[in-house]
């Protein structure tokens, strides 16, 4: 058992020491992909690319879990140019970084620069929220907000961060992105082909259930709210988007399906579980059922989505893979 692999154009392999272990770390779209690559996965499927099955585990690729997002944003009035945050990092009318926040953030680590930019925000349980808690908790948050001292260039959130090195106009604004944290949506990772260089399908299945558009749709509405408060007064301008032609029911569900898009919390496809589940690909250990001295420890494991960030629920995988690894038994509080 090894790891065979491609750098600099030449092929290598390297084999396990005795006792080693492989293991994948390549989070929810990789580590499901690099395993059917591998001939562990859905028969059926690797068949179909010419892939030798090794292990037919079904449930590779499944289950593929995210935080669905849509943004209400709002652009400043001109009597508060240069509030926003994207005007502080610029020189403007350019794409050039402002050396200002540059040396505030390097000599002091304060400034901006220390800012996500969605660090502030909140959680709340929405009317749709029994809807999206089928186990029982029904008290949990299924909304989470994000504000952001910010105007959106697009609808797509994300689309927004990934282009603003390119942007040399971003009109001052802010904005809130409204996040279901608890979706009851799933997709799956699947392969365009047997070549490891080709990334994998993904087949996100956003609001498949219509209780993650119900979150979203409460959220745009809070937004709304939250915007005509007497604090934001002066800094209310126009809304950017979703727009205040969208107002019913049915055009902002339009809108939130026209937008959706994701806030980066992808998770699930190696689910772990019991090892006679059929709807899991690692045991409790987080090794791979069926092969041995390989193990996942990344999001794939998660059976279900956290109802916040996952940075934490992987921490601490990691932690507890050390400690299995190295046979260190687990501390309980």
């Amino acid at each position: 058992a090894g790891v065979a692999f491609a750098a600099g154009g030449e092929e290598h392999i390297v084999r396990l020491a005795k006792g080693g272990e492989v293991l994948l770390t390549g989070g929810a779209l990789h580590s499901p992909q690099l395993l059917m690559l591998s001939g562990v996965g859905p028969a059926s499927h690797l068949k179909e690319h010419g892939i030798d099955v090794v292990k037919d585990v079904p449930a590779v690729g499944m289950n593929l879990q995210d935080h669905p997002a849509a943004v209400v944003s709002f652009e400043c009035p001109p009597s508060q140019s240069g509030v926003s945050v994207t005007s502080k990092l610029r020189v403007a009318g350019t794409a050039l970084p402002h050396p200002g926040p540059l040396l505030d953030w390097a000599l002091h680590g304060r400034g901006p620069l220390t800012s996500t930019g969605c660090d502030h925000g909140g959680f709340f349980r929405t009317p749709a929220a029994a809807a999206s808690s089928p186990q029982g908790a029904l008290q949990s948050p299924d909304l989470q907000m994000r504000f952001l001292a910010a105007r959106a260039i697009s609808a797509d959130g994300m689309g927004t961060f990934a282009n603003f090195r390119h942007t040399t106009r971003h009109p001052d604004g802010f904005s809130f992105q409204s996040i279901a944290v608890r979706p009851l949506s799933r997709g799956r990772v699947l392969l365009a082909s047997a070549d490891p260089d080709e990334k994998p399908i993904v087949e996100g299945k956003y609001l498949t259930n219509k209780a993650d558009v119900a979150t979203i749709r409460e959220g745009l509405k809070m937004s709304r709210k939250l915007a005509k408060q007497p604090a934001f007064a002066e800094y209310l301008g126009p809304e950017v988007f979703p727009g205040p032609e969208v107002q019913s029911d049915t055009q902002l569900d339009e809108y939130i399906a026209e937008t959706v898009h994701t806030a980066n919390a992808l998770v699930g496809t190696c689910r772990m579980g019991q090892e006679n589940d059929p709807l899991t690909v690692c045991d409790p250990e987080m090794r791979v059922k069926g092969i041995s001295s390989l193990r996942v420890c990344d999001a794939s494991l998660a059976p279900q989505i956290p109802g916040g960030q996952t940075g934490a629920m992987v921490v601490m995988m990691a932690e507890r893979a050390a400690e299995m690894i190295l046979g260190i038994e687990a501390k309980v509080a």
